[in-house]
């Protein structure tokens, strides 16, 4: 039931880590010809594994696995993953193909090795390997297909994942229940013991249970891929038949309260519309309430032969509720071509996916990924293998978590090793990491939601965001930031104050903590931003639209009562001095700013003048009269003083 190494190696994708546009080349130390390094990874946080089953060191093809750590420096400053030890068995034996697959956590890393013929011909083997303090991985535990099951071609190893401390392993050549390569997968419990030194986890791997399709029959290849997460294990079947030969499905089966999967509680899941040779199930990826599946060989919904497609499950009901399809992914049409194998190779990572397409264009390979934006997942990034040389397959292995994604490509050669391989990580703007690129709004570098900005990087209602990463602000907080005009700490409009801390229409407010915010032209002269309110938005009557006293005007504020029963506070009179109309506070207004005229270029009546003045009339202003003073007349004479 086996091929060779060259067409079976395994596509896995563990769930771990994400990427686009700046790469970076993981140091392959003493490559060796069929090594196809990067034929499966695995990454999560700062450490990543790559594989080269094909690797020949003490044996030949017996395999290693490349071990490797981030550097923290960011990547403008040439940010890269150093390597830090190479991993091979102690019992490696030639074609044992170790490191096919991999999976890894915090605490753990398991290595499939599914040509091992310990018990059988490729029966098959896992490692599990600990990190302790020193931070050297070290061989913890050998797993072997249990007892009374083992036959030829188990291939047990052939896809591994790890949750916790919850392991699934994968044999999808077993002959389960007397069907020839039907297929299972074996479940194991961590059960934690006395630490070792430097905190290595010496504990035991307790097998739990066996998952076996409920409609199991020969050749049907159960476990070919598989993948655990909190709530759920996915397991792929290629084989499956139950529509058309070789439409393939996917068995979930949902986690009990004691976090093992439960046998009988399956969900089996089959492609929309499925077809002969989809092979639907080839790659599986679980996230928290998400589930893509690969069928690389179905033909698109544009007639592209073997072009592929990935269909994209969510939980109606999360952690226990049925999956169903939420939206089909296919390569986007400028990239699209027949036998390009697209969802060969996922994984998915909360609300970010990488797709691989190794055969795109003779084999040169490509990646895609995607975000999910509202309830739409859309293309955000692809990595086309245009310039790689035939048969290189850039895609065959990918593997992403938060900022980074992993892609191999274990075809690649060069002129002293054939088939040497190589792998990339690649450094791609994303929701979360502190720069906004579009279509987001912002991004604060975390994904957390009620704090302005959205885990989507989409500006939450009544918040305001500034810079790069995002500062964000609430309105209605009743302190003036961010990209807010006025903020009086309320969120109802009408006010003066909208309820996205806008200033409304007509309205002015202060910059005070809260903001204080008055209407111009209500007849109220309410202070702080207003410097007149006549009642009205008219220009060019002393107080302007904008309730600013206009040049050369005067304003002053009175208690004014209408039709003898309303009555205005503060309602501001307005006057101009020199335009001949006797206003407000004006003594006098003769038409002009002249001194000496009588009426005075303050509109006051100068000394020595009076001035005529009726309200809203120009003033007449005159001299005041001076009397003259006359001599009296010589007083008349006695009698006897005439002479």
């Amino acid at each position: 039931s086996a091929g060779s190494l060259s067409l079976l190696l395994p596509l896995v994708v563990s769930l771990l880590f994400w990427t686009c546009t700046h790469a970076v080349q993981f140091h392959f130390p003493n490559p060796s010809t069929d090594a196809v390094f990067g034929s499966a990874l695995a990454v999560y946080a700062n450490r990543a594994v790559v594989c080269a089953p094909g690797y020949s060191s003490s044996t030949d093809h017996g395999g290693a696995a490349f071990m490797y750590k981030f550097d923290t420096t960011p990547y403008s400053n040439g940010a890269r993953w150093n390597y830090t030890q190479v991993i091979t068995p102690d019992d490696s034996a030639a074609n044992d193909a170790f490191c096919s697959s991999a999976a890894m956590n915090t605490e753990w890393m398991v290595i499939g090795a599914p040509f091992k013929s310990d018990d059988a011909r490729h029966s098959g083997a896992v490692y599990i390997y600990n990190i302790p303090y020193h931070g050297t991985w070290l061989q913890q535990k050998k797993l072997r297909p249990p007892s009374g099951t083992v036959t030829v071609e188990d291939r047990y190893g052939w896809a591994v994942s790890i949750h916790n401390g919850t392991l699934v392993v994968g044999a999808d050549g077993a002959d389960d229940g007397g069907n020839a390569n039907s297929g299972v997968a074996h479940v194991y419990r961590y059960v934690a013991g006395p630490p070792g030194t430097n905190g290595q986890m010496l504990g035991s791997w307790d097998y739990e249970v066996k998952l076996q399709a409920a409609d199991s029959h020969a050749f049907l290849w159960f476990g070919w891929s598989l993948h655990i997460a909190e709530s759920a294990v996915a397991v792929g079947a290629i084989l499956d038949s139950s529509v058309a030969s070789a439409n393939g499905a996917v068995y979930v089966f949902f986690r009990n309260a004691t976090h093992i999967p439960s046998a009988s509680s399956a969900q089996k899941i089959v492609g929309p519309n499925a077809t002969a040779g989809d092979k639907f199930g080839f790659a599986v990826s679980l996230s928290s309430e998400w589930l893509a599946i690969g069928a690389p060989f179905r033909r698109t919904q544009v007639g592209n032969l073997r072009a592929g497609s990935v269909y994209l499950y969510s939980q109606l009901s999360y952690p226990v509720g049925q999956f169903s399809l939420k939206q089909t992914l296919y390569a986007p049409s400028e990239s699209a071509k027949d036998d390009m194998r697209f969802g060969a190779a996922l994984d998915i990572f909360d609300f970010k996916a990488v797709v691989g397409a190794p055969f795109w264009s003779v084999q040169r390979g490509a990646w895609y990924n995607y975000n999910k934006v509202g309830d739409v997942w859309l293309n955000k990034e692809s990595v086309i293998g245009t310039s790689n040389s035939p048969g290189v397959s850039l895609g065959h292995a990918v593997g992403i978590n938060h900022n980074v994604t992993l892609v191999g490509s274990p075809y690649a050669s060069d002129s002293t090793y054939t088939d040497r391989g190589e792998a990339k990580s690649y450094a791609v703007p994303f929701c979360g990491d502190g720069t906004i690129q579009s279509p987001e709004q912002c991004d604060d570098k975390n994904d957390i939601d009620g704090d302005g900005c959205s885990s989507l990087c989409v500006i939450e209602n009544l918040w305001s965001c500034l810079g790069q990463p995002s500062e964000c602000f609430l309105c209605g907080s009743g302190v003036l930031d961010g990209t807010e005009e006025c903020d009086d700490g309320g969120n109802v409009d009408h006010d003066g104050c909208s309820s996205d801390c806008k200033i409304e229409a007509y309205y002015q407010c202060s910059g005070t903590n809260p903001s204080a915010c008055f209407k111009c032209g209500n007849g109220r002269f309410e202070g702080l931003v207003e410097q007149c309110d006549d009642g009205n938005r008219d220009g060019g009557d002393g107080c302007s639209s904008m309730c600013v006293i206009e040049p050369k005007w005067d304003c002053y504020s009175v208690n004014a009562t209408f039709n003898g029963t309303s009555t205005m506070t503060n309602h501001s009179i307005c006057q101009l001095c020199g335009n001949g109309k006797l206003e407000g506070t004006e003594i006098c207004d003769d038409g002009n700013l002249f001194n000496g005229d009588g009426c005075s270029e303050g509109c006051e009546i100068e000394s020595g003048w009076n001035c005529a003045s009726t309200p809203k009339e120009i003033s007449i202003c005159a001299r005041v009269a001076v009397p003259v003073a006359t001599a009296a007349p010589p007083a008349e004479k006695a009698w006897y003083e005439v002479t």
